[in-house]
């Protein structure tokens, strides 16, 4: 669960108390992933680089670059053993073109 406050959007206290120990899977190629914002990739990304525990991932989606930053105050939750139940909390977003 997401708690929304002033435009603020946390994971819940419960979603953290419950949360499942981690697991570890290999590192995430160092490559820029294609289309990013197509086919649901950026979910996939996102799950991989919890689930690896990795700082960083970068997408590309026609002239834009999309980095995936972990923060020091950054922390891993796999939050269920379902496909998508890994979350990271204060991952920092950006975009720029090239």
């Amino acid at each position: 669960m997401i708690d929304i406050k002033n435009n603020d959007f946390t994971l819940s206290q419960r979603s953290i108390s419950q949360a499942l120990p981690a697991i570890k899977i290999p590192p995430l190629p160092v490559q820029r992933f294609g289309s990013i914002l197509t086919d649901a990739k950026l979910r996939s990304l996102t799950q991989a680089m919890c689930l690896s525990q990795e700082q960083t991932a970068v997408g590309q989606q026609d002239a834009f670059i999309i980095s995936l930053l972990t923060k020091p105050e950054s922390v891993y939750h796999r939050i269920s053993a379902e496909q998508y139940g890994c979350a990271v909390s204060n991952l920092e977003i950006s975009v720029s073109t090239f």
